[in-house]
């Protein structure tokens, strides 16, 4: 019996030694699992934020900022509540209420890198992802002057091919030399193909005086009728870039009509959009209604490298040129031209003798002609003699 009772009290001893070193592991492992995972607080553990309160706060004041952050990234923070176990006087454990954050709608925030060189004063610049890609090159507007020069001039480029003839009233000025001429109405008579010019003084103290010029007759020369006299002129034929032919005009009479004035134009509108100097400053000044035109006109003005300014006038109506006028760079009139009571495509200007100085005045008449002509008789017989 006493054998046995000594196993059975070894027994019991070794299985109460064997419970205690269970019980001591046990907590041991409860223990170091704490320092494992430091956030985890065993049931009957020392809260490290109890012991350690400025710990706490640090650990406190990153999740709030690690919370704005996320906010403003439009990112819903993670609801994080702290727990703190019971301290070591035993007092109850308590809840923390969760990191108040303002709730805003979320807002998308382009991803930004800072730049390599940039100082942390100066923000740094977005990424090539933020920067909006640049459009395609487009072609430069037209000026919308351009646009109206262009079909203004083409209009008239248009009429004018349509034309085969045109008779027109000019009002002339011009500076010769130092000598500013006095105006004067003549009739121009113009055929455009092949080109052929006739000038006619109907009034004033050039009065009959007649002008004929025909690229296809006389080789290109130019025949003057001048006015009856007391002095009788004989005809006179000359070349047209003659000096005497331009002792009483600034331009020969090839330069004469129409096609001239929209030729000079057309070609100081491409050399102005060219950017050439040589046509100086060219621009379109607009509708204009002129005192001696009729209907409404656009004006045209270009000022020439040497100083001079022309201004052109287009008739609104009829697409063909109303008014030329020239001043020197003192502001001097160097010429004027009006023109007026246009009338196109006229059969008498179709016929070959509208511009033959021998169907135009006959033959020459005798030097008995000319003076009976001045006198304003006609030569008698000669068996009639005065008495």
């Amino acid at each position: 019996m006493i054998p046995r009772m000594d196993s059975t009290c070894r027994l019991r001893g070794l299985s109460i030694c064997f419970g205690l070193c269970v019980c001591v592991g046990e907590a041991g492992c409860a223990r170091l699992e704490s320092f494992r995972n430091p956030d985890r607080n065993v049931l009957g553990s020392v809260s490290k934020d109890d012991t350690y309160p400025q710990l706490a706060r640090d650990r406190r004041s990153n999740r709030t900022q690690s919370d704005a952050s996320e906010t403003r990234a439009g990112q819903q923070p993670e609801s994080r509540l702290a727990l703190t176990s019971g301290s070591i006087d035993g007092e109850k454990r308590h809840q923390e209420p969760p990191v108040q954050v303002a709730l805003q709608p979320p807002r998308a925030v382009p991803p930004r890198s800072p730049d390599r060189g940039a100082s942390p004063s100066q923000p740094a610049r977005a990424t090539d992802s933020t920067v909006p890609a640049p459009s395609e090159k487009k072609d430069a507007p037209v000026d919308s002057s351009i646009r109206t020069t262009a079909n203004i001039l083409a209009e008239s480029r248009t009429r004018m091919e349509a034309l085969t003839s045109y008779r027109v009233h000019l009002t002339r000025q011009e500076r010769v030399g130092e000598t500013l001429l006095p105006a004067e109405d003549v009739i121009l008579s113009i055929r455009r193909q092949p080109k052929a010019v006739r000038i006619e003084w109907p009034d004033g103290p050039h009065k009959g005086r007649e002008v004929l010029y025909a690229a296809d007759r006389d080789g290109g020369a130019m025949h003057i009728n001048m006015a009856d006299a007391l002095v009788p002129v004989p005809r006179v034929s000359m070349a047209p870039d003659s000096s005497l032919a331009l002792s009483n005009s600034r331009h020969p009479i090839t330069d004469a009509g129409f096609d001239t004035i929209v030729s000079n134009l057309e070609t100081a509108s491409k050399l102005s959009q060219a950017g050439n100097p040589a046509s100086g400053q060219f621009t379109y000044e607009g509708l204009e209604r002129l005192p001696e035109i009729e209907h409404p006109c656009h004006r045209f003005k270009q000022v020439k490298p040497n100083g001079e300014t022309w201004l052109v006038a287009i008739d609104s109506e009829t697409h063909l040129p109303a008014q030329v006028m020239a001043t020197g760079p003192n502001g001097a009139l160097l010429e004027r031209y009006v023109f007026r009571n246009v009338q196109t495509d006229l059969p008498d200007l179709a016929t070959a003798a509208a511009f033959d100085p021998n169907s135009r005045w006959g033959q020459v008449p005798s030097l008995l002609q000319r003076l009976a002509r001045a006198g304003g008789t006609e030569a008698k017989p000669a068996d009639n003699p005065p008495r």
